[in-house]
């Protein structure tokens, strides 16, 4: 449909979105896995203490 309404289009990548998706994935993968552990073990303690210092929004 693109092609056809914009033929001379170029595709382009954009570094911001890039890295909301990754960001937005990674936020998820984390709940996820901190869904499954034992919230005393050192893992699930360690995963909540750094993630907000991981996915901190830098703006």
């Amino acid at each position: 449909m693109s092609k056809k309404v914009f033929p001379n289009a170029k595709i382009v990548i954009d570094k911001f979105h890039i890295v909301q998706l990754l960001t937005s994935d990674l936020y998820k993968l984390i709940i996820n896995e901190m869904k499954v552990l034992d919230t005393k073990s050192v893992e699930y303690k360690r995963l909540k203490h750094y993630w907000n210092i991981v996915l901190a929004k830098k703006w």
